[in-house]
Formats: structure tokens, C-alpha cells, sequence
């Protein structure tokens, strides 16, 4: 079960099989980093917060996704209708990659991983210093970057995804 992913990562299978969906990968994966902080498997016990957040930042966009990781800069990934989505939390897009689960992370991570994990600006963050979130941690902006200010930062991703998500929301309504 998400052998390519986890090959990608220079991580062995995991025991057994079965359907790779985003609640599975939570439910074998969850808490764990992966490629030194590159990317999360959100932890089950946190599901119904980041649901939360995705909602509070996403409004209706939101509707029936289902977090399952996030990046180093706190992006999240989540299963909807027509596949895997990426809630940009700096940008407030949502980025539709028509794939399911299984293919986005034995496909698209590993070949990809420039595009859906920003890995160029994530080794040149490492190279000047920047250190490596650990899990329930993220790299971004203080203020949301398309605002014109802001500093990236290690931060704490719930209260990012909480403040931002609430900037998002009002700036969307107006």
C-alpha cells in the first residue's frame, strides 16, 4: 500500500493492501513526515480541526473534501469529487488535479514533486538556513504574501490556517 509514494521517499512498503484513498493513507501514515519535512500525513486525531479550517477558509469550496496531508508550507491536500485538490493557503486557490488519491501519490508526488510540493523553493529554504518543520509545524507567511507584506517563518499550522483562513474568507466576501 502506497509503495511508490513511500519508495519515493526512501521508505520501505507497508504490511498488507488495500483501496489507497486519503483515509486510509491517515489511517496507516498519519502523523508521520515525509522527505524531512517536505510533506505530512495529517495524524486521525487532527482530521476534524484541519476539517474545520479547510471549511473556515474555503467556505462552500470546500464541501466535501477530506484532508489527508499537507505540504511544508502548510498547503493542504484533500480527496474530493474528481480528485485530489491542493487548498494553496497563501493564495486561497483550489487546485483540482482530476486524480485520485492512489495516482497523486504514487504518480504526481514522485514525478511532479516541483509543482504539488514547491520542492525548488523548499531546498533553497533548507540551503539558507531554514529549518525543517516537524509534524503539526509549517514554513509560511506571517501575513498571507498576496497582501504585499509578510515574512516567511517557521509557524504553527492550526492558528496559520485559522487567521488566514479567516483573512480569506472576509476578503472574499468583500
Amino acid at each position: 500500500m502506497f509503495d511508490e509514494f513511500l519508495s519515493f521517499f526512501g521508505e520501505g512498503p507497508l504490511p498488507g493492501g488495500g483501496p489507497e484513498t486519503a483515509e486510509a493513507f491517515v489511517g496507516s501514515l498519519g502523523g508521520r513526515a515525509f522527505g524531512g519535512g517536505l510533506m505530512f500525513a495529517i495524524a486521525a486525531g487532527d482530521l476534524p480541526m484541519w476539517r474545520g479550517n479547510v471549511r473556515a477558509a474555503y467556505g462552500g469550496r470546500a464541501g466535501g473534501l477530506s484532508p489527508f496531508a499537507y505540504d511544508w508550507l502548510g498547503d493542504c491536500l484533500a480527496e474530493g469529487d474528481g480528485g485530489v485538490r491542493i487548498l494553496e493557503l497563501g493564495t486561497g486557490e483550489v487546485l483540482a488535479t482530476g486524480m485520485p488519491v492512489a495516482s497523486f501519490l504514487a504518480e504526481e508526488v514522485p514525478g511532479a514533486h516541483d509543482q504539488c510540493l514547491f520542492s525548488p523553493f523548499w531546498r533553497d529554504w533548507l540551503a539558507s538556513g531554514g529549518a525543517r518543520p516537524s509534524y503539526g509545524r509549517c514554513v509560511g507567511y506571517r501575513v498571507p504574501s498576496s497582501s504585499g507584506a509578510g515574512t516567511i517563518s517557521p509557524t504553527w499550522s492550526p492558528p496559520t490556517w485559522t487567521c488566514t483562513g479567516r483573512w480569506w474568507a472576509r476578503r472574499s466576501r468583500g
